[in-house]
């Protein structure tokens, strides 16, 4: 008589080579489902079509002003900020925006945000004409950076192209241009209100646009002002503060997977032999 544990033994040496082999098929699968980056495949969404974002962050952006007053009593931010250029414009820092080889990108809506970083070198000393009080100098650290070592960090506003001169504001234009085929997709550079939808709302584009297959959309942002009001009109506090502005741009829409035709999987006609 056969020990009944033996025999369960043996058959699980016998089993082990395919278990492994599965396992490690089952292990590049997964693998290949993470590079995808997919929440799941297009064919379990109605008409093949994933929901999908590609979010854009530009700076540290430095304060910058769209004129200066000549006016001699105007001093501090309105004379000493550097000047925007409207021949410069900056790229965000996760690089291009790529619909990738296998979906087009349908653009439906989007949403801009700007964060703010301010903090002092020295004592401002609002109003006193004294020298400033030296301080531990902690310039103003990256928006990922840690936040208390680093100073790191940044605080949302609501001020986009706001024409509340009384609080901090960023103001931009941004244009589309696609790379691989040498042209915009704006007619010149949008203004920062056809972009920024609110807290609560996406900015729904007039038209939804197609980003076709193997398409590279460079998002270019021309930035207008960074200004954080009246607090830095004076010389003084404007010399000791250390600001750096973000903008995070949205781009919402969804992925349409594209079909590819394969002439080797078709039968070609057969001639006529008469």
């Amino acid at each position: 008589m056969v020990d009944r544990n033996f025999r369960d033994v043996y058959q699980k040496l016998a089993e082990l080579p395919l278990r492994r082999y599965t396992e490690v098929l089952r292990n590049k699968a997964q693998d290949l489902t993470n590079m995808l980056v997919d929440p799941a495949y297009f064919d379990q969404y109605p008409s093949k079509r994933v929901p999908w974002i590609f979010s854009r962050t530009y700076g540290p952006i430095p304060l910058t002003a769209p004129r200066h007053y000549e006016q001699e009593l105007q001093q501090g931010f309105n004379q000493l900020a550097p000047l925007a250029n409207p021949d410069s414009f900056i790229l965000p820092r996760e690089g291009t925006i790529k619909t990738g080889r296998d979906a087009a990108f349908v653009w439906c809506s989007s949403n801009a945000f700007a964060y703010l970083s301010w903090t002092y070198d020295a004592e401002p000393d609002f109003g006193d004409p004294s020298p400033p009080t030296p301080v531990v100098p902690l310039p103003a650290g990256d928006i990922l950076d840690p936040v208390l070592s680093m100073n790191g960090g940044a605080v949302l506003i609501p001020n986009i192209a706001n024409a509340n001169h009384r609080s901090p504001r960023v103001c931009f234009e941004m244009a589309l241009y696609d790379k691989k085929r040498g042209r915009f997709l704006t007619d010149g550079r949008l203004p920062a209100e056809a972009f920024v939808g609110g807290a609560f709302s996406n900015k729904l584009t007039p038209k939804q646009t197609r980003w076709n297959v193997d398409t590279e959309i460079e998002p270019r942002i021309l930035v207008t002002e960074v200004s954080m009001g009246p607090p830095l009109d004076g010389t003084q506090p404007y010399s000791v503060a250390k600001v750096a502005a973000y903008i995070n741009v949205a781009f919402i829409g969804y992925n349409v997977l594209e079909e590819r035709f394969n002439e080797a999987d078709t039968f070609s006609a057969v001639k006529s032999r008469g």
